[in-house]
C-alpha cells in the first residue's frame, strides 16, 4: 500500500468534520477541542480518533460485521462505520508516524 499522509487522511475524516466541530476530547495533555480538518489537532487527538473509527466489530477476515455492531462508547461515526479500507488507512498513517506529506519527516 502506498505511503498515506495528511491529505489522505484529511479526506477521510472530512465527511464528520461538521459533527465534531465544537466537541472538546479530553486526553493525558488536557482537553481539546476536535478539528478534524486541522493536522495538529488530529495529530494531538489520533490515539481518541483511532479507537473510535475502529469502534466496530470485525469479523475474521477484517471486515466489519453486517448489521455494523459497536464495540466502543463513542464509535465514530455513529450509526455506521467507515470503510474498513479507510479506517486501516487512517491507522497506517499513525503507524508511518502521521507523515504531514512525502517531503516531510513523520511527526512521531
Amino acid at each position: 500500500m502506498p505511503g498515506v499522509f495528511w491529505p489522505d487522511v484529511r479526506t477521510i475524516l472530512a465527511p464528520g468534520s461538521g459533527c465534531m466541530a465544537n466537541i472538546v476530547i479530553a486526553t493525558e495533555e488536557g482537553a481539546f477541542k476536535a478539528n478534524l480538518q486541522d493536522y495538529q489537532s488530529v495529530v494531538r487527538l489520533h490515539k481518541v480518533i483511532a479507537a473510535a473509527l475502529n469502534g466496530w466489530q470485525r469479523d475474521a477476515n477484517g471486515q466489519w460485521v453486517d448489521p455494523p455492531v459497536s464495540t466502543k462508547a463513542h464509535s465514530m461515526p455513529p450509526r455506521r462505520p467507515l470503510p474498513v479500507a479507510d479506517v486501516d488507512r487512517f491507522l497506517l498513517w499513525i503507524a508511518d508516524g502521521m507523515p504531514e506529506s512525502p517531503d516531510g519527516p513523520p511527526v512521531a
